[in-house]
């Protein structure tokens, strides 16, 4: 058996454990972000986007996504 002791302490380490993976989590979102819009940017400066068919099973017919940066249209 544990003691409340070292129950309290792994608790603490858990804790720890649970809040550097949000920060992970939230340091992750903000570089993909940064990578979306710095892909954005390219396409629109470079004669703007090149749209072609999503065609993925659960896309609509007239779904597109530009070939250089994943923005998508309906």
């Amino acid at each position: 058996m544990i003691t409340e002791k070292e129950y309290l302490e792994s608790q603490k380490i858990v804790d720890a454990y649970k809040e550097q993976l949000r920060i992970d989590d939230v340091m992750r979102s903000k570089l993909l972000q940064e990578e979306r819009e710095k892909k954005y940017k390219w396409c629109v400066e470079n004669g703007g986007h090149e749209y072609r068919s999503s065609g993925g099973k659960w896309s609509s017919a007239t779904q597109m996504s530009c070939i250089s940066c994943g923005k998508t249209i309906d």
